[in-house]
């Protein structure tokens, strides 16, 4: 069962992709295992399944790895982000164009 967003796990995870996220604008080698900590974390406390922020983060985790040269593994986090958010047809662009450029590359 999904946790709830007062959950240490949920915090951790939100302050581990947003830090992720700053890494990977200089530093995406140094990015990468935070980035997945925050996909590890996220996914403990939220719907692995239906959770956009999962899918945010399985998206910056796609473009680290894309930036050190790990492409099967950024195919992997982009394709779980597209299966989230596939779920979710109502999406803004926000989130549908990061993934479409993902899925370009």
């Amino acid at each position: 069962t999904p946790k709830t967003r007062g959950d240490p796990l949920f915090s951790e995870g939100q302050v581990s992709w947003l830090l992720g996220d700053i890494l990977l604008q200089s530093d995406a080698a140094s990015a990468v295992p935070v980035l997945k900590r925050a996909v590890d974390r996220l996914e403990s406390a939220l719907d692995p399944e239906r959770s956009i922020a999962i899918a945010g983060a399985q998206m910056s985790l796609a473009r680290a790895l894309f930036a050190t040269g790990d492409a099967d593994g950024a195919r992997k986090a982009s394709h779980r982000a597209a299966s989230i958010a596939r779920r979710h047809p109502d999406l803004s662009a926000y989130y549908t164009e990061p993934l479409e450029q993902l899925a370009r590359r």
